[in-house]
């Protein structure tokens, strides 16, 4: 519903025969500015979203390992850790 009222404005504000040939002219050139200046801007944004969430994912699994690690160390799983190889005897 929003993108219909808004095409409809800027056909509106962009149709020479409502508001002249010069007007109609700075407003489309206007839109285009700012519809390509946002687009770059919301690329960007989706891109450092992603890298977030992959940093976050990063540190979460390596908290997960650490804490894996730690257990076999402590003997907590020492069994699990002498049928992996992994721990000492």
């Amino acid at each position: 519903m929003e993108n219909e009222e808004r095409e409809r404005q800027m056909r509106t504000n962009e149709d020479p025969e409502l508001v002249g040939e010069e007007a109609a002219n700075s407003n489309r050139e206007a839109r285009e500015r700012r519809e390509n200046g946002w687009g770059v801007l919301e690329k960007e944004d989706k891109r450092w979203d992603w890298l977030l969430a992959q940093m976050s994912d990063w540190e979460e699994r390596d908290k997960s390992w650490k804490k894996f690690r730690k257990e076999l160390e402590g003997g907590k799983r020492a069994k699990l850790a002498k049928r992996l190889g992994v721990g000492g005897q």
